[in-house]
């Protein structure tokens, strides 16, 4: 590591590392009070971009690796970081951190970054070519075969088992010349799709503990399914804002309101957990997890 960095929980001993999604997100909480740290995390992260020159990945150059960590085969690691990315959030890191600290040298210093790491993703991930991309898979030994491909694919989605992976397939990407680039789910990565009323519906997503990651009525439902059920803050911190933004403040008030009062610890001294069971609030999983923590603090600003 070439820059501070924050983990995702020093509780947890797979997460003693940097990953790039934890980092977007924590950088956007840390901002509030350590902007200089917030700025640090993520060029700790830019430090490890796949460059034009790679002899042993071209075709990725300008990729964000899903992480950097030490990861000893020995000790039951395995190349966990090359085989995928992880959702692009990074400019909106990149913009928080320059509303917060008025860096203009900042911006100047990553916005050729974002933009390789921009071109990465519809250069590798848009199978059809129509500006909507996939969550997938590059070309790695690691992704030899379909199902490692689809993996990969729903680890870089950040979602890892949530139950729309299931099912998936993978495509391969191919240049002009019939390079193979990487490989996309045959899905698209339209994510924010939560309206209103499934939002708030207690039979859907709106649970007393908001906002659960899969429906209550789907099939697939499991309160203790890691990505296919609890509630984790970075998911209820983007369903929130985007009731907000569009108008509907008291309703973004009062989950905030309903999640301060349901999640385990958070009135009073207890833990910041990873997430949360979305039916009675129990913590569950790694304490002191870096992005849950973080995104608390702009939900109590609203």
């Amino acid at each position: 590591m070439r820059h501070d960095a924050v983990t995702p929980s020093l509780s947890n001993k797979w997460f003693n590392g940097a990953w790039a999604w934890d980092t977007w997100k924590q950088a956007v909480g840390t901002a509030l009070f350590a902007p200089g740290l917030a700025a640090d995390q993520i060029r700790a992260m830019f430090d490890h971009q796949i460059p034009t020159d790679s002899p042993d990945r071209p075709q990725d150059a300008g990729m964000i690796p899903d992480c950097v960590f030490y990861n000893d085969p020995s000790t039951g690691g395995g190349n966990w970081n090359e085989r995928n990315s992880k959702p692009p959030l990074a400019a909106w890191a990149v913009w928080e951190v320059y509303r917060h600290s008025g860096d203009r040298a900042f911006l100047r210093e990553l916005l050729p970054k974002l933009t390789a790491y921009q071109g990465w993703w519809y250069r590798t991930r848009d199978h059809l070519g129509e500006g909507l991309c996939e969550y997938g898979a590059t070309v790695d030994p690691a992704n030899a075969a379909p199902e490692d491909c689809r993996q990969a694919a729903a680890w870089e989605s950040g979602m890892d088992n949530a139950p729309r992976f299931d099912t998936a397939g993978v495509v391969p990407n191919r240049d002009a010349r019939g390079t193979l680039l990487g490989w996309s789910l045959t899905q698209r990565s339209v994510d924010r799709r939560y309206v209103r009323a499934l939002l708030l519906d207690p039979a859907e997503f709106g649970t007393s503990m908001p906002f659960l990651t899969v429906a209550r009525s789907s099939a697939s439902f499991d309160p203790a399914g890691y990505w296919r059920g609890p509630a984790w803050l970075d998911q209820t911190y983007f369903a929130i804002e985007g009731l907000r933004r569009h108008g509907w403040t008291q309703d973004a008030r009062q989950a905030v309101e309903r999640l301060l009062a349901t999640a385990e610890g958070l009135g009073s001294d207890g833990p910041v957990r990873e997430n949360y069971d979305p039916l009675t609030g129990r913590g569950r999983n790694s304490t002191n997890f870096s992005w849950a923590a973080a995104l608390l603090l702009p939900l109590l600003r609203l």
